[in-house]
């Protein structure tokens, strides 16, 4: 059996120093575009208006999915399916123009408020019509089974509170007319409202909130976007892999979702292009992959799942999701089946802080936990270093937020890693 070898620096700088310099390997390098976007440039692009803050299924997302299928391509990477980049499946659609809302604060003195959506307060998009009139509360338990409003401390525990009650509806104050700690989130059941902090003295015990929202979200067609880099035998495939949906918009505001998740797109772009100049002859299959709707269930990762766990006797999935946050390490975290990948992966010589982390991560790679031969693991950040540090969902989830020299060296050592070891299967390696 095939034994792990240690990736060392030198290797991982000369990998690097191939695409900076135009060294070639012993296999000939494809002629790659002069003017590649780095990762700065991607992110840019991604982040900027044009596409709307890409949420599944809008039109800003249908642009950053062409963007990236035209970069793969560019790169000259084969389709993985049949003759195009894109996997089409059926998944949710944000419409968040078809909103219509109108939400009122009454007071517990009477005065009834009308509050304006992108000003006074953001919501949740809703499947569903929604017309409720509830009084507020603070107390959580006299908000179950729809007998209230939860108004929570802040949103952490909003949110956490609305997992636990679906169907439930429940709000949080923070600064929204100037955009400093906004957030948007989709809810697949429930409203959740994020009122201006101007009315959190308002929302004493007695006052009350009147909500109306029509339906903003549908089911439609989406899509995927997928290359891939054919290995000799083909029997085993190392995928690399991110969502690059994100918030979206409300209105005239622009969630750019930088971190999350314009940041290991961009990872996952720049680790193909670095596979792709040096050119190395390998067994395995290697897949790069984008995934949709990530924000709205994971849908997209688990139609790829399905795809191709059946083309491949063994699948290994570095998924990266949420890195190079300033000041901040990346985390690396196994599913149960990706403890030897992870072990492997932990190999690896960064310039910046990675921590191997016992913990669960909440995102694509837990779509091929349902398949005995997939190995996933990912990269990426806490829960509350996201939300809490690089504002996941609001407005201030920007470009400027990110450490690009981190996210070029991730790439780098990935894309070493591919060289050093695909011809492995991380089934029954022994370390």
């Amino acid at each position: 059996m095939k034994q792990i070898r240690v990736l060392t620096l030198p290797l991982a700088l000369w990998l690097l120093c191939a695409v900076l310099l135009g060294c070639t390997s012993s296999s000939e390098s494809p002629a790659l575009p002069a003017d590649l976007d780095t990762a700065e440039e991607i992110v840019a692009t991604l982040c900027s208006p044009e596409f709307e803050g890409r949420a599944s299924g809008s039109t800003g997302g249908q642009k950053a999915a062409a963007y990236i299928a035209g970069y793969l391509e560019s790169l000259g990477l084969e389709t993985l399916f049949l003759d195009t980049y894109y996997q089409e499946y059926g998944s949710t659609i944000y419409q968040p123009g078809s909103l219509a809302a109108q939400v009122t604060l009454t007071t517990a003195e009477g005065e009834l408020i009308p509050l304006e959506a992108g000003l006074d307060y953001l919501c949740s998009l809703p499947r569903t019509a929604v017309e409720l009139a509830l009084p507020i509360f603070t107390d959580p338990e006299a908000c179950r089974d729809g007998a209230g409003i939860y108004f929570a401390p802040d949103r952490l525990s909003c949110i956490q509170w609305q997992q636990e009650n679906p169907g439930s509806a429940a709000f949080f104050c923070e600064p929204v007319r100037n955009g400093e700690q906004t957030a948007l989130l989709s809810q697949r059941e429930g409203t959740l409202l994020i009122l201006d902090s101007a009315f959190s003295e308002l929302c004493a015990e007695g006052a009350s909130l009147s909500i109306r929202l029509s339906p903003a979200l549908s089911e439609g067609a989406v899509w995927n976007v997928a290359a891939l880099r054919r290995g000799s035998e083909g029997e085993n495939a190392l995928v690399f892999c991110a969502h690059f949906d994100g918030s979206g918009m409300l209105g005239e505001q622009l969630f750019p979702s930088a971190l999350d998740n314009a940041s290991g797109t961009a990872a996952m772009m720049r680790i193909a292009a670095l596979v792709q100049q040096a050119a190395p002859d390998l067994k395995n299959d290697l897949i790069f992959a984008a995934f949709n709707g990530e924000e709205v269930g994971m849908d997209g990762s688990q139609a790829f799942a399905e795809a191709v766990a059946g083309q491949y006797q063994t699948v290994s999935v570095i998924n990266i999701d949420c890195v190079g946050l300033k000041e901040e390490p990346i985390l690396l975290t196994a599913e149960a089946n990706g403890q030897k990948l992870r072990d492997a992966l932990s190999q690896l010589n960064f310039s910046g802080e990675v921590q191997p982390s016992a913990g669960s991560y909440f995102s694509d790679q837990i779509s091929f936990n349902r398949y005995s031969n997939c190995f996933p693991v990912v990269f990426g950040c806490s829960m509350d270093t996201s939300m809490e540090k690089g504002h996941a969902h609001t407005l201030q989830d920007l470009p400027s937020q990110l450490d690009y020299p981190l996210i070029e060296d991730l790439a780098a050592q990935l894309a070493a890693f591919a060289q050093e070891h695909g011809d492995d299967s991380f089934r029954d390696l022994a370390f």
